[in-house]
């Protein structure tokens, strides 16, 4: 069948692949400002630790800021530290964060490329039975993989990530390497009941290196889809009986059903009230976590998806099926990849706590861990599903319809055999339920997961090609090569050059450059609103008055009085120049405020003429300056 497409060279496809990841994530890495709180948080604290020299605890506004572990920081560091060896300052800025973030994604990319040839590609049992038969495997495997690694190449959500400077696209190539040697570590299990310790090593160090990226998410990802994997491919080896399949869809569905419907807090704090406090306890309060059609949507959908699981599953409750999970987990150590995960977060953390203490590695651990873990959000599901199916571009609809014929025809085929594909399908699947009921429906969390949906639509469409007249299959490669040449050109002159044509004021660079002429010795203040992005761009401190704080708790940033600024004022007899909205918030305070200042606050104030425009609230509020003084 793959006589018609050819044979690939690996050499030609990863130097095309460079040459597309360059257009893509290279061009003008520092035309556009910071404008996102992630990135501009990444940038301010890779800034202020290479200003100190410090590279254990990362800082803002001198206290510690333990949000992420420090692999990100790192990365800046070394780069800054590397341009600093050719007359750079060795501090890190815009450039060394977009930099970071873009040879990320084009390692991703690479590093799909390669898995994805070994994963399909024939195994060595087959190699030995019919090597007509493998080399026909092993090259649908360099088609696969070759078309996989240019839909996430050009991946919308995927190529977002890797031009914009947050942590998850470090994610991705981390995932994808280490499932690639677990599976590799799985493989040589099935083919010679040994370990392959190769593997195993580099899987580890993949696992330490995603733990010190985004702590215990960022392996999530990794066992779920590595061992998963494993379970699928036994499970799907093993007769079943429809009785068995049946009994394993209804508990799963059950399970995640009663999890997302029911809210385990209310119902602890109904118990922990006891008999007489109860009803006043729960007065007012459900303990089922549906408000709206919404909820009873996502609710259905998780429930849904815990059948499908609960029947893909249902064939390891044979006690040989059993076995042979246990042997293969045996042989891949998944107890093992655990422990280096906790071993390395937890050795950064002692670290930490040598410097700060250990009350405060804890408090912070215990802040984080609440603003981000939110267990069994029915709304989750339905924000991780809108965004499937353009995360990974044209492999994301390829994706789609691959899970349509998978559904209808069953996984048989050519382009369906082995072991590899029940990894994707578990790194997908398995990744996207986890993010549905342990997440906030945040569309970078999931950035791990697009290789999976990009190797699933990549060995998709090969398939097509190959089951198509010559003609047909002609028209088709060249249609889907020409959208992605023209997704690559045109997201990597959006990102490199438009976006900053287009949307200047949607950072604060030029707004600082221009306040910085108007008061050289005073930075200014900001009221009810503060974005790391301030900061950087001031190149201090701006501090926060009034009674709304930021939008996240963040250490080093405390919202003061207005009070405390009259009073200041009054006693420096100065002014001060302040950042406000030029419109109210529109959840939080009504009130102009400007109005606020004058007349709850007694200021007097000056608006500024500025030639620069910076708006917030995703471009739709802007933001003035003004002059504050106390009044005579």
């Amino acid at each position: 069948m793959t006589s018609s497409l050819g044979r690939r060279s690996a050499r030609q496809d990863i130097v095309t692949l460079l040459a597309l990841c360059a257009v893509v994530y290279f061009v003008g890495l520092t035309t556009h400002g910071l404008s996102n709180w992630q990135e501009s948080m990444r940038a301010l604290v890779a800034r202020d630790m290479g200003a100190s020299g410090e590279w254990v605890v990362p800082r803002v506004n001198g206290e510690a800021y333990l949000a992420k572990p420090p692999m990100i920081y790192w990365c800046q560091l070394a780069i800054a530290r590397v341009r600093g060896a050719f007359g750079g300052d060795g501090v890190p800025g815009v450039f060394e964060l977009r930099l970071t973030v873009a040879l990320a994604a084009t390692l991703g990319v690479l590093a799909t490329y390669v898995v994805t040839r070994r994963m399909l590609g024939a195994t060595e049992r087959e190699r030995r039975a019919d090597s007509s038969a493998a080399e026909e495997r092993d090259g649908l495997a360099q088609h696969a993989a070759w078309w996989s690694a240019v839909f996430l190449g050009t991946g919308i959500l995927y190529v977002r990530s890797g031009r914009t400077g947050e942590l998850d696209i470090l994610l991705a190539p981390w995932t994808v390497i280490a499932i690639g040697a677990l599976h590799a570590a799985y493989a040589r299990h099935v083919e010679r009941k040994r370990m392959h310790w190769g593997a195993l090593a580099v899987a580890g160090l993949a696992v330490v290196a995603a733990a010190l990226t985004k702590g215990p998410p960022g392996v999530v990802t990794i066992l779920l889809g590595a061992y998963g994997g494993m379970a699928l491919a036994i499970a799907a080896d093993v007769p079943c009986t429809t009785r068995t399949r049946v009994l394993g869809a209804m508990v799963g569905g059950l399970a995640f059903g009663v999890l997302t419907l029911v809210d385990f807090g209310a119902v602890f704090h109904f118990v922990s009230a006891g008999p007489e406090g109860a009803p006043r306890a729960m007065a007012g309060v459900s303990i089922l976590k549906v408000d709206s059609a919404t909820d009873v949507v996502g609710v259905l959908l998780v429930a849904g998806a815990g059948a499908m699981v609960g029947a893909a599953f249902a064939p390891l409750l044979d006690r040989e099926s059993f076995k042979r999970l246990f042997s293969a987990c045996a042989r891949t150590h998944p107890i093992a990849m655990v422990l280096l995960a906790a071993g390395a977060v937890y050795g950064w953390m002692r670290l930490v706590g040598a410097r700060i203490g250990v009350e405060s590695v804890a408090r912070s651990v215990s802040s984080e861990t609440d603003a981000n873990l939110v267990l069994f959000d029915p709304e989750s599901v339905l924000s991780n599903l809108e965004v499937v199916p353009y995360a990974a571009g044209i492999g994301s609809v390829m994706a789609i319809v691959a899970v349509v014929w998978l559904v209808k025809k069953g996984p048989r085929g050519t382009w369906c055999a082995g072991a590899g594909l029940w990894f994707v399908i578990a790194w997908a699947g398995l990744g996207l339920l986890a993010f549905s009921v342990l997440g906030k429906g945040v569309a970078r969390y999931m950035t791990p997961l697009w290789p999976a949906i990009a190797i699933l639509g990549g060995a998709f469409f090969t398939h097509l090609l190959v089951t198509k007249e010559r003609r047909q299959s002609d028209r088709l490669r060249v249609v889907v090569g020409v959208i992605a040449v023209v997704m690559a050109l045109g997201q990597g002159v959006w990102y490199g050059y438009a976006r900053e044509r287009l949307y200047p004021y949607r950072h604060p660079r030029a707004l600082f450059a221009e306040l910085a002429a108007l008061s050289p010795v005073l930075p200014p203040v900001s009221l009810d609103y503060w974005t790391p992005a301030y900061d950087f761009y001031a190149g201090t401190h701006i501090e926060l008055y009034a009674d709304v704080g930021p939008r996240v708790p963040v250490s080093g940033v405390e919202a003061r009085s207005l009070g405390a600024l009259q009073d200041e004022l009054r006693l420096t007899g100065g002014r001060r120049l302040m950042l406000v909205r030029a419109r109210p918030h529109r959840s939080t305070v009504q009130e102009f405020p400007v109005d606020r200042l004058i007349d709850g606050g007694g200021f007097a104030v000056e608006p500024i003429v500025l030639g620069s425009e910076y708006r917030i609230d995703n471009g739709k509020t802007p933001v003035m300056a003004v002059w504050v003084s106390a009044p005579k």
